[in-house]
């Protein structure tokens, strides 16, 4: 059963996104923040599971906020986005984390390396793992882990994916 508010709350948070991929990122976050808040309000009242809308909600104003450099309210909407372990939405708050330079983002990073393979697709999984490699050797660039970055980095040299290979070559020069 899917009633005419699901309906219009799934077109509010279309205009959403096609909103930030226009780079009107204020509207496409105020349009994913409404509908965000139309849920919370009556999430005790719902017949229907609506966990699925809240985390994509949550996604998109996680995302929005990232855009204005708002890491640490961007960090709170998509850390629930993630708990959905849909891993577009595990990058974004992998991102987010990384960029609040918080000192927990190694052990955030090492323990989604060991996030297992529940039925994803086997190339979206491929690249989820490869991303967090990436991600990995530039926290431990951060952390001026420098043995530990070039050990990684060296690895995805070695590997059969280009883009881990370009990521390598360029972060090996500098």
């Amino acid at each position: 059963r899917y009633n005419h508010i699901g309906k219009n709350l799934d077109a509010i948070l279309s205009v959403s996104y096609s909103l930030s991929s226009e780079g009107r990122i204020l509207e496409a976050l105020h349009a994913a923040r409404y509908a965000y808040s139309h849920v919370i309000s009556r999430w005790d009242n719902l017949e229907e599971d609506w966990s699925g809308f809240l985390f994509a909600a949550a996604y998109q104003i996680g995302f929005c906020l990232m855009d204005f450099k708002l890491h640490s309210k961007a960090n709170y909407y998509l850390r629930s986005a993630a708990s959905s372990k849909i891993l577009k939405y595990v990058i974004e708050f992998i991102n987010s984390f990384a960029n609040l330079n918080d000192r927990h983002v190694l052990d955030i990073i090492e323990a989604y390396e060991k996030f297992p393979n529940d039925g994803y697709d086997s190339i979206e999984y491929d690249n989820f793992i490869k991303f967090i490699k990436r991600r990995k050797a530039f926290v431990f660039i951060e952390m001026k882990r420098y043995d530990d970055a070039e050990n990684l980095l060296k690895e995805m040299l070695e590997s059969n994916d280009e883009d881990s290979k370009k990521f390598a070559v360029n972060e090996l020069q500098y």
